[in-house]
Protein backbone atom coordinates (compact mmCIF):
# COMPACT_ATOMS: atom_id res chain seq x y z
CA UNK A 1 0.00 0.00 0.00
CA UNK A 2 1.20 3.36 -0.98
CA UNK A 3 1.64 6.28 1.26
CA UNK A 4 -1.24 8.05 0.33
CA UNK A 5 -3.69 5.09 0.92
CA UNK A 6 -1.90 5.17 4.49
CA UNK A 7 -2.98 8.83 5.14
CA UNK A 8 -6.08 8.34 4.15
CA UNK A 9 -6.98 5.29 5.95
CA UNK A 10 -5.35 7.21 9.00
CA UNK A 11 -8.05 9.62 8.15
CA UNK A 12 -11.16 7.31 8.83
CA UNK A 13 -9.21 5.76 12.17
CA UNK A 14 -8.76 9.33 13.59
CA UNK A 15 -12.69 10.35 12.10
CA UNK A 16 -13.85 6.88 13.51
CA UNK A 17 -11.97 7.45 16.86
CA UNK A 18 -13.23 11.01 17.36
CA UNK A 19 -16.74 10.60 16.96
CA UNK A 20 -16.50 7.89 19.92
CA UNK A 21 -14.79 10.39 22.17
CA UNK A 22 -11.02 10.10 21.93
CA UNK A 23 -9.09 12.89 22.29
CA UNK A 24 -5.60 11.71 21.56
CA UNK A 25 -4.79 8.89 18.98
CA UNK A 26 -1.66 7.03 18.49
CA UNK A 27 -0.48 5.45 14.72
CA UNK A 28 1.54 2.84 14.46
CA UNK A 29 4.86 2.70 13.37
CA UNK A 30 6.24 4.63 10.02
CA UNK A 31 2.79 4.75 9.00
CA UNK A 32 2.59 7.00 6.05
CA UNK A 33 5.42 4.47 4.13
CA UNK A 34 4.37 1.21 5.86
CA UNK A 35 6.62 -1.42 7.03
CA UNK A 36 9.94 -1.82 5.21
CA UNK A 37 10.82 -4.80 6.91
CA UNK A 38 11.32 -7.32 3.84
CA UNK A 39 13.68 -9.89 2.48
CA UNK A 40 16.65 -7.67 0.98
CA UNK A 41 19.27 -9.12 -0.45
CA UNK A 42 21.87 -6.93 0.49
CA UNK A 43 23.37 -4.32 3.09
CA UNK A 44 23.20 -1.55 0.72
CA UNK A 45 19.87 -1.89 -0.71
CA UNK A 46 18.17 -2.13 2.54
CA UNK A 47 20.16 1.13 3.03
CA UNK A 48 19.63 2.98 -0.13
CA UNK A 49 15.77 2.60 0.71
CA UNK A 50 16.33 3.25 4.31
CA UNK A 51 17.93 6.53 3.21
CA UNK A 52 15.49 7.49 0.76
CA UNK A 53 12.31 7.29 2.92
CA UNK A 54 13.63 9.68 5.73
CA UNK A 55 13.12 13.36 5.27
CA UNK A 56 13.80 16.34 7.60
CA UNK A 57 10.82 17.22 10.18
CA UNK A 58 9.01 19.36 8.88
CA UNK A 59 8.93 17.17 5.86
CA UNK A 60 6.02 15.80 4.18
CA UNK A 61 5.47 12.85 6.54
CA UNK A 62 5.48 15.32 9.12
CA UNK A 63 2.94 17.82 7.24
CA UNK A 64 0.81 15.02 6.75
CA UNK A 65 0.76 14.17 10.31
CA UNK A 66 -0.01 17.46 10.98
CA UNK A 67 -2.65 18.11 8.64
CA UNK A 68 -4.32 14.45 10.82
CA UNK A 69 -4.08 16.46 13.75
CA UNK A 70 -5.88 19.42 12.84
CA UNK A 71 -8.66 17.85 10.68
CA UNK A 72 -9.00 15.20 13.26
CA UNK A 73 -9.11 17.90 15.73
CA UNK A 74 -7.15 15.51 18.52
CA UNK A 75 -3.85 14.96 19.81
CA UNK A 76 -1.62 12.44 17.79
CA UNK A 77 1.39 10.76 18.53
CA UNK A 78 3.00 8.91 15.34
CA UNK A 79 6.00 7.19 14.78
CA UNK A 80 8.78 6.10 14.86
CA UNK A 81 9.21 7.95 11.40
CA UNK A 82 12.40 8.33 9.48
CA UNK A 83 14.18 11.65 10.90
CA UNK A 84 16.88 12.67 8.26
CA UNK A 85 19.05 14.47 10.44
CA UNK A 86 22.13 15.92 8.83
CA UNK A 87 24.50 13.26 7.76
CA UNK A 88 22.26 10.44 10.20
CA UNK A 89 18.96 8.87 10.44
CA UNK A 90 16.87 8.78 13.56
CA UNK A 91 13.65 7.03 14.49
CA UNK A 92 11.28 9.70 15.79
CA UNK A 93 8.39 9.85 17.31
CA UNK A 94 6.62 13.53 17.18
CA UNK A 95 3.56 14.31 19.18
CA UNK A 96 0.89 17.10 17.67
CA UNK A 97 -1.28 19.08 19.09
CA UNK A 98 -5.45 20.06 17.83
CA UNK A 99 -3.90 23.12 16.79
CA UNK A 100 -0.99 21.37 14.40
CA UNK A 101 2.06 22.17 16.78
CA UNK A 102 4.16 19.89 17.37
CA UNK A 103 5.01 19.89 21.32
CA UNK A 104 7.15 17.16 21.26
CA UNK A 105 9.20 14.70 19.70
CA UNK A 106 11.77 11.93 21.05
Amino acid sequence: MGRRYNIEKAKRLIRSSKEKGAKLVVLPSMFPVGSIIEVIDNEKRLKNMIKNLSEKIRGTATDAIINLAIEGEVHLIAGPILEQAGPKIFLTTIFVSPQGEIIGKV
